[in-house]
């Protein structure tokens, strides 16, 4: 079971456009480049943002860790989904950094999936810590950083299943324990796990002199704050481990950005659901094979109907829409599998949408 954090960061990649940059500008669906030409594009295509620039090669490192990139720099499905939002969006032919970073709806729900995936655990002991204090310091949290990887590490070795896992994240856990941050590595520590809560809106952030405090936001419409929402949705790594397991990610988003608007997918949304999905599966589909991963699919539908529609759809009901449609009319869906045999990836056809 892998840690639901990210340990190589940097205080310059603090904002999730910047990884809609990378993928847009930098790299490709199905052409590799090396690490270093790529975080290159990237320091190029920041041009007079310095806070950034400077982050451009760790940018890379955490867009690895993220799932957002390939070893050969070339897309993930998960690329692929951040690639049909930025076209539905139009940012795509933008030349200019600025429109990544001003986050719609549709870029807050899927990043704000994708950190929860990828730093849950870091954000979940965060928000417990807000909820406490009712605020972070920067110099505070500094003297405490270190502390809470090792708490993160010690607590899933007790939540991993089998030995040989336990014993991989024991070896880790030893490595955290040697190291020590000095005063300059602090804020790289801290930012990249604090900052994009910011530009997601669930935080805010105060200049104090030398010090820079984090304050929790309440959400729309209501006096509950979001960190509130996160600690009593998650509660422990355990609870986390297990709603995330049957992906209930877009149950959690919406109760933190859409609480008092959204609703449960019915039946009735049977009709706006199918053209959703198949909209996403022409901008997500392999330009060569025609086939789309089912889980890009899934989280292209879950985060189009929660930001445009506000509503919420379980992933799995995804699923269970293309199995339906293909027993009714395999015309319109075919299924394939992947290496180990499971049905992963399916190619849709305009029988998919017509009315039956």
């Amino acid at each position: 079971m892998e840690p639901r954090v990210v340990i190589k960061t940097h205080a310059g990649v603090s904002h999730p456009g910047l990884f809609s940059i990378l993928i847009e500008k930098c790299c490709y669906p199905d052409k590799s480049s090396p690490e270093r030409i790529v975080s290159k594009r990237l320091y190029n295509f920041l041009e007079e943002i310095r806070e950034f620039r400077l982050g451009a090669k760790f940018a890379v490192i955490m867009a690895k860790r993220f799932g957002f990139l390939q070893s050969n720099m070339t897309w993930s499905w998960r690329s692929h989904v951040m690639h049909a939002v930025l076209v539905h969006l139009g940012k795509t032919e933008s030349s200019k950094p600025a429109p990544y970073f001003d986050l719609s709806a549709m870029e807050k729900i899927i990043y704000l999936k994708y950190y929860l995936e990828a730093d849950g655990a870091m954000l979940l002991l965060l928000a417990k810590e807000l909820n406490s204090a009712g605020k972070i310091s920067e110099i505070e949290i500094g003297e405490r950083i270190h502390f809470l990887f090792r708490q993160i590490y010690s607590d899933y070795i007790d939540l991993s299943p089998d030995f040989r896992s336990r014993t991989i994240l024991r070896e880790r856990l030893k490595k955290i324990q040697k190291g020590r941050y000095d005063p300059q590595e602090v804020r790289h520590k801290i930012f990249p796990h604090l900052e994009p809560l910011v530009h997601l809106g669930l935080l805010q952030k105060l200049e104090a002199g030398r010090d820079t405090q984090f304050y929790p936001l309440s959400l729309e419409g209501s006096d509950t704050l979001a960190t509130r929402v996160i600690e009593d949705e998650l509660s422990d790594f355990q609870r986390m481990e297990v709603r995330f397991s049957m992906g209930e990610y877009f149950d959690v988003i919406a109760n933190l950005l859409f609480p008092a608007t959204y609703k449960k997918y019915t039946d009735m949304d049977g009709k706006s659901v199918t053209s959703v999905i198949y909209e996403g599966y022409n901008r997500i589909k392999d330009s060569v094979t025609g086939t789309a991963s089912i889980e890009a699919l899934s989280d292209w539908t879950c985060t189009t109907l929660l930001a445009e529609q506000q509503i919420l759809i379980p992933r799995s009901r995804v699923e269970t829409l293309l199995e339906n449609a293909w027993r009714c009319n395999p015309d319109g869906v075919r299924f394939h599998v992947d290496f180990q045999g499971h049905r992963s990836y399916v190619i849709l056809t305009e029988e998919f949408v017509r009315p039956r």
